[in-house]
């Protein structure tokens, strides 16, 4: 469980991180934070559909960087 928030916050943090120095599009840093916050969230709905959410984070940043 302990692992789980250290991933949870290693995302925010690299998102942080990605955000301040503009190294990546915006979309990206978005998606990362979007993935780690999904995760610390309780949610009304069981882990398939917190892959689906995370999974469409990702998806839309990865549009939006090879747009």
């Amino acid at each position: 469980m302990l692992v789980a928030w250290l991933a949870n916050i290693g995302f925010l943090l690299l998102a942080v991180a990605v955000g301040r120095t503009r190294a990546l599009p915006r979309a990206t840093w978005i998606g990362l934070a979007v993935a780690g916050v999904v995760t610390l969230v309780p949610l009304p709905m069981d882990g398939a559909g917190y892959n689906m959410v995370i999974g469409v984070s990702f998806q839309a940043a990865r549009a939006r960087a090879l747009a």
